[in-house]
């Protein structure tokens, strides 16, 4: 005897429903905006941590040259660039070398404190920043601010490293 299953409307179904169907992919889609909103956060971190990094690498060559060559440096803040030059140079020479100069994005404003001075200022005009032989760094607060965001940092006068890193991204 041969049993064969009869449809009485209880029995197995094929593939899905469109409400099931709406509902999966609308899940996906939720999914994906929200791991592209982390992304954008994750680059936009990035990219302010990246521009602090490299003008903190333009100080500790500013300070590495002044030990190796036993004559003062200057770091030249411009609205536009941080670059080292030995001290007597004009801040708009050409700079020998592409770690001692950071050109900043064009939605991309610096400011600096000098400690024991009240808020950071924005550069609008050159300011210098000199290191001397047989000599501490001055400390400073440098902020970066951009659409992305901004950062900042205080630079330890011992190592010239980067200290009370404060950051708030958009």
């Amino acid at each position: 005897m041969c049993f064969e299953a009869q449809d009485v409307g209880l029995g197995r179904r094929r593939g899905f429903t469109l409400l099931e169907l709406v509902l999966a992919i609308s899940l996906v889609v939720v999914f994906f905006g929200l791991g592209g909103l982390a992304l954008q956060g994750w680059r936009g971190t990035r990219a302010l941590e990246d521009r602090l990094s490299a003008i903190e690498m333009v100080a500790r060559s500013a300070q590495t040259a002044v030990l190796q060559d036993q004559r003062p440096w200057v770091v030249v803040f411009t609205p536009d660039r941080v670059a080292a030059l030995p001290a007597g140079s004009a801040p708009t020479d050409a700079v020998s070398s592409r770690r001692l100069e950071v050109k900043l994005e064009a939605d991309e404003k610096i400011y600096l404190r000098r400690i024991g001075s009240g808020a950071p200022e924005e550069v609008e005009e050159p300011q210098f920043w000199r290191f001397e032989p047989r000599a501490l760094i001055e400390p400073i607060e440098i902020r970066v601010e951009s659409s992305r965001g901004w950062i900042s940092g205080t630079v330890d006068p011992l190592s010239g490293r980067m200290d009370e890193i404060t950051m708030e991204v958009n």
